[in-house]
């Protein structure tokens, strides 16, 4: 049953009927060239002295591998000009909605800073407009930094960087919203600094989309303590807020695509459900890992650990 419900989950996401995808034709493939083999192995050993029978059984073998092989080949075919057409239009749509949500931003930047023309419900409903069109961008940015690192892990680019600075570079994109949240973040340089080998874009990426969750599911006033430390052959970044927490049985799927906790619903009806699966992707991708504790109306503390510099890749 799992097994049928995943085929059907690929097609439906892929848009192609069970029997073409690869998979299954690939099972039918073998399944038919089994049974072939052993019609012409029954028939050669009854009519030995019969050559023509066995080659025209063979023959037909072929012809049926051959049809079943052009289906798989067609199934591919159909599945890679999908994808390649999902992602182009991922990537135009993104970048068309980016540009006039820039715009409507640096207006709404400027009637805010001309509040006192403006009356206290007028500044409150430009500050609502401010809030829907940040989290409207956020959503676009999800998007984007999802097709940018559904690449595999060649397409890295490695280079030894200093933890804290990168650390300090996404605090400081997400300054803004943390002030806007009226949330705290404390985050204080230990005097040595730790060195990292990772691919310093992506690791921000996932950074800034566990940040950005600490501050988006924290009240008002909260604070959000974030630490580096050694951990044997990896240096661990912990993030721990003082937000909703996350339930017992929702910790272990909270990184899967799309997932959304119930309690995250409901703090943010809007978001998107990309942000933690895209944090754990590329941190494995990596050589990393990302953990989390949690309690509700307590907290949660993420744990990223990423391969210090000395770790030789293979």
């Amino acid at each position: 049953m799992g097994l049928l419900k995943d085929l059907k989950k690929d097609s439906l996401e892929l848009g192609v009927p069970i029997w073409k995808l690869p998979d299954v034709v690939l099972v039918m493939m073998a399944c038919m060239n089994i049974a072939v083999m052993i019609v012409t192995y029954f028939v050669a050993t009854r009519y030995d002295n019969d050559p023509g029978k066995i080659i025209v059984l063979v023959a037909i073998e072929a012809i049926i591998i051959m049809i079943i092989g052009n289906v798989l080949s067609e199934s591919a075919k159909q599945i890679v000009e999908t994808n390649k057409l999902k992602k182009e239009f991922i990537q135009i749509i993104s970048h068309q909605m980016r540009s006039p949500l820039t715009t409507m931003k640096w207006q709404l930047e400027l009637l805010k800073n001309k509040s006192s023309n403006l009356t206290e419900k007028q500044f409150l409903q430009v500050d609502r407009i401010y809030e829907e069109n940040e989290r409207l961008t956020n959503m676009i940015a999800d998007i984007l930094n999802m097709s940018r690192i559904d690449k595999r892990s060649e397409h890295l680019i490695y280079a030894d960087i200093i933890l804290e600075n990168s650390v300090n570079d996404c605090i400081s994109m997400l300054a803004g919203f943390a002030k806007f949240k009226q949330i705290t973040i404390d985050f204080k340089n230990s005097s040595k600094e730790h060195k990292i080998l990772v691919d310093n874009e992506k690791m921000k990426i996932a950074i800034v989309n566990v940040i950005e969750n600490a501050i988006s599911y924290s009240k008002k006033g909260n604070m959000i303590k974030i630490s580096i430390q050694p951990d044997g052959d990896f240096v661990a970044l912990k993030i721990k807020d003082q937000g909703i927490g996350i339930k017992e049985g929702e910790q272990i799927i909270i990184f899967n695509k799309f997932y959304r906790g119930e309690g995250g619903k409901k703090a943010q009806p809007e978001g998107t459900g990309l942000g933690l699966f895209m944090s754990r992707k590329v941190i494995e991708q990596m050589g990393g890992s990302i953990t989390l504790k949690s309690k509700v109306d307590k907290g949660t503390e993420f744990t990223l650990r990423f391969l210090k510099s000395k770790k030789k890749r293979k």
